[in-house]
């Protein structure tokens, strides 16, 4: 996953589809204490992806953020499209079309300040020894930077963590870009970005 830059199973792929045939594994991985609530918004385009990859990044969000969970809470999964006129320029100053954002929410320990920077580092890890690997959250990095996308992180000790995944939405030549349909707000008060 890291050192290959090609996709070999590339398709369109129904994001908000992907991850509602996943729900019920994802559901017994998380626990009893831990709840997983989805909200697909209508209308989102389709992603030009490996679905087995989409399923990896899917599952490493969401283990990720079980292990902040020690003792349960909730985990919010959110697929929705968002205009390039809502994304940030000064970032992705070549953005254009809409992208596909799925958002991974969670009620966790949070992230500390010091350690967003270095989340997506291959074996960089905040968990105990024989807890983690520090492969999880850079595997997701580099199969979304393979498939054109990056990454958004807000979080801070006690408040939980979110994760936002944009990806390039498949669409046809020349379609127009559209409005934000997450709504006006979306997008906004990012306070901590990390693009790795």
């Amino acid at each position: 996953t890291f050192s290959r830059r090609q996709i070999a199973a590339a398709r369109p792929v129904d994001l908000a589809e992907a991850i509602a045939g996943m729900v019920s594994l994802l559901r017994r991985l998380v626990g009893e204490r831990t709840t997983i609530e989805t909200r697909f918004a209508d209308q989102v385009p389709l992603v030009r992806a490996d679905p087995g990859m989409m399923e990896q990044v899917v599952m490493n969000l969401v283990l990720n953020a079980r292990d902040a969970m020690p003792t349960g809470g909730r985990i919010a999964l959110t697929v929705d499209a968002i205009a390039a006129a809502a994304v940030d320029r000064v970032r992705q100053p070549t953005t254009s079309g809409r992208y596909v954002r799925l958002t991974v929410a969670d009620t966790g320990t949070g992230i500390a300040a010091g350690d967003l920077p270095h989340i997506f580092e291959p074996f960089f890890t905040t968990k105990e020894v024989g807890r983690g690997t520090g492969l999880g959250l850079a595997t997701v990095f580099g199969i979304v930077e393979q498939h054109g996308g990056w990454i958004e992180v807000d979080s801070e000790l006690g408040g939980g963590s979110t994760f936002r995944v944009l990806l390039p939405a498949s669409e046809p030549a020349g379609a127009p870009e559209s409005a934000d349909l997450a709504g006006p707000r979306a997008a906004a008060d990012w306070s901590h970005r990390v693009l790795g």
